[in-house]
């Protein structure tokens, strides 16, 4: 969701061309425009009877000293501005032991709002000290910046979504229509999310639609 996609007309052609998850980032749009088209999006929702999930991305930056927070304040704020939207997921990086990812659970537990899902970003397995307990302590992963289609990376992906699916976690791929689709899709991905193609790009609705039909 982003400056292309803010619309309501817009927001209503992306639902009934078959997106059933809307990512929402504050780098994106501010809070004024992202509560607007949240209620728009509910409101769309309801009235075609179809249903609708909000991912909050928190996009956090996973090269930290050793001493920096999981989590800065400002980030703690925005989490706190996704509850007040009604957000059903959010996206956090992994970091390097997932340390954010238990920190939000918790702070879930705190609040009592442990239906919102928490989904760790991975966005390159290497960096990680192991990738399987981050799966552990999220509800899903959203891979970026890998490409299945090379053999070192292909290899990873194949294992990363075997083990999420051994445990009922969900996967996401983040590619954009560019990338290599077919082995995007041989890795069996729950779900492929677009992002600059429908926040900034000429033709959103197009571009859901392409996806769809590659899918």
């Amino acid at each position: 969701l982003g400056p292309a996609t803010e619309d309501g007309d817009v927001l209503r052609s992306l639902l009934e061309a078959g997106v059933s998850v809307f990512r929402v980032n504050l780098a994106c749009l501010n809070r004024e425009s992202l509560m607007k088209a949240v209620y728009a999006i509910r409101s769309i929702s309801t009235e075609l009877q179809r249903p609708i999930a909000l991912l909050l991305d928190m996009q956090l930056s996973p090269g930290r000293g050793p001493d920096s927070p999981a989590i800065t304040e400002s980030e703690w704020a925005d989490i706190r501005f996704g509850l007040e939207a009604g957000v059903d997921w959010m996206a956090i990086s992994a970091g390097h032991v997932g340390e954010a990812v238990r920190q939000l659970r918790q702070f879930f537990a705190e609040q009592k709002r442990t239906n919102i899902g928490i989904l760790a970003r991975v966005k390159n397995p290497s960096t990680l000290v192991a990738v399987d307990p981050i799966i552990q302590k999220a509800d899903g992963i959203i891979l970026g910046g890998m490409n299945p289609a090379s053999e070192g990376s292909g290899a990873e992906i194949f294992r990363i979504v075997q083990q999420c699916l051994s445990t009922r976690k969900l996967v996401v791929m983040a590619a954009g229509l560019n990338s290599d689709v077919t082995s995007t899709l041989s890795a069996s991905p729950d779900a492929w999310l677009l992002a600059a193609e429908t926040s900034l790009g000429p033709n959103p609705l197009q571009s859901v639609q392409m996806l769809d039909g590659l899918i």
